[in-house]
């Protein structure tokens, strides 16, 4: 049986005697040492479009950051509701309620209906339970013949229109527990069932007792209070002591203080991750001598001008002061004015290397100050007037062109996607030149074996006639 092939024969110093194999190899190498710079190249270009998208993430999160700072809630004002006593009634406002104190003196708290029964298998037949609540609907639970307490249990708990949970207790108790509180949680069970019996009440449904600024006595069905003070939604977890009642506080509408400084520690933070991203990646440093993959990826955004050139317009836009909103005070036009600031440059503490690394800390007292004294003139120095100038605004005004598509950041992406295609291809394009070269070296080899063969054959053809042997 017989094959052909395209690629010659090989014989690898079948004759010379010299590893011709090794030799093409190593040629190959050194021809092949473009390729593997144009693999390397690849390989950076992929590592630092990865890095651009990643940094463009970080740049979005400060963009929305800075416009939570001027965002129109953050600054409407509102009212906060406390409890002297959030164990026992907690409050949450509902819509706008009267400014000032109330007290609620709990009494009693809303208990549900419960009913134990002595519960038997039935062997024979399947059982039904007749659960009828206290608006006269009947829901018929099926318990399977055999089953034992706990199927039963499951059973009665697993149909969500039962009006009740069920519990066991002991071996054979099952209780019965209404799923509402107070007369609005009354239920009955119907007599036919067989494998409940022995019922007895163990709790009567009671409704919550409470008085409001010492007044008549109330009763809710419920421990959640929807009309006991306009405006307010009250929950009764505990009994007041006597003499102690809970006083629900009311404040004026004001701005949310804890909001606005939730809201500038939230741009801190963005901040601080993306200027300390652009420095670290900018003074990432090439290895001088790469040996290994990772060693090549080091350093590919060393010195980019971009990203240094952003990182000093970021660094001028928080140390500045703000001049586009007029009616500023002197004293509140700045974020320093505020506390926010990179604090004390000096000496050895984290917070001080921090301060080097250009991080933004806040003082939170300074920040209260202001917005205890001033809220206006915070509220315009972040937000400006009418949607125009303000900090947010003029901050992000530097972030829009590198994040929005086809922006600084977008096209320098779409660059190194452009730069990998053509990479990719000069690749291609030369390993098949190498594979021509290296089967042409191949065959050079081979033919060199085949003519050094075929002469010694001849030399030795020729000593042979002579009388003499050959030495090779």
């Amino acid at each position: 049986m017989s094959s052909t092939s395209n690629t010659p024969m090989q014989l690898s110093g079948l004759a010379s005697g010299i590893d011709t194999s090794s030799i093409v190899a190593q040629l190959m190498a050194v021809e092949r040492l473009p390729e593997k710079q144009m693999q390397v190249k690849k390989s950076q270009s992929e590592a630092r479009q990865a890095l651009l998208k990643d940094f463009d993430t970080k740049l979005k999160t400060l963009h929305d950051a800075a416009a939570a700072l001027s965002a129109v809630t953050l600054w409407s004002p509102k009212q906060t509701v406390a409890s002297s006593d959030p164990s026992r009634v907690s409050a949450v406002l509902t819509s706008g309620a009267g400014v000032g104190g109330t007290t609620i003196d709990v009494q009693r708290l809303a208990s549900s209906q419960q009913q134990k029964f002595t519960y038997t298998a039935n062997a024979g037949a399947d059982d039904t339970i007749a659960l009828t609540d206290s608006l006269g609907n009947t829901t018929n639970i099926t318990i399977t013949a055999g089953s034992d307490i706990g199927s039963a249990v499951a059973a009665i708990n697993g149909n969500s229109s039962s009006p009740v949970y069920a519990a066991v207790v002991g071996s054979d108790q099952i209780y019965l527990s209404s799923k509402q509180t107070g007369a609005a949680g009354s239920f009955t069970v119907g007599a036919g069932a067989t494998t409940l019996s022995n019922g007895s009440i163990v709790q009567q449904g009671l409704p919550a007792l409470y008085q409001v600024n010492g007044g008549a006595q109330q009763s809710s069905d419920s421990n959640t209070l929807t009309s006991a003070i306009p405006g307010l939604t009250l929950t009764l977890t505990g009994v007041t002591p006597a003499g102690a009642p809970a006083t629900i506080n009311v404040s004026p509408p004001a701005v949310d203080q804890k909001a606005v400084t939730d809201a500038v520690n939230g741009f801190i933070s963005a901040y601080n991750g993306a200027v300390d991203w652009i420095r670290t990646k900018t003074q990432e440093k090439l290895v001088p001598d790469p040996q290994t993959s990772s060693d090549y990826l080091q350093g590919v955004l060393h010195g980019d001008t971009m990203l240094i050139d952003l990182q000093y317009q970021l660094r001028n836009a928080v140390s500045g002061t703000i001049g586009d909103v007029p009616g500023l005070p002197s004293t509140l036009n700045s974020l320093l004015s505020l506390g926010i600031s990179t604090g004390v440059t000096t000496g050895s503490s984290a917070v001080s290397r921090d301060s080097v690394a250009g991080k933004l800390a806040l003082d939170a007292s300074k920040l209260t100050a202001a917005l205890t004294s001033d809220p206006t003139s915070v509220k315009k120095l972040f937000s400006g007037i009418s949607g125009s100038g303000g900090f947010a605004n003029d901050f992000n005004a530097l972030i829009n062109p590198m994040t929005t598509v086809n922006g600084v950041i977008d096209t320098r992406i779409q660059g190194e996607t452009s730069t990998q295609s053509d990479l990719t291809k000069r690749i291609s394009d030369m390993e098949a030149r190498l594979s021509v070269r290296e089967d042409m070296l191949k065959a050079q080899f081979t033919a060199m074996e085949q003519a050094m063969s075929k002469s010694q054959s001849l030399q030795a053809q020729l000593f042979a006639s002579m009388g003499m042997t050959s030495s090779r």
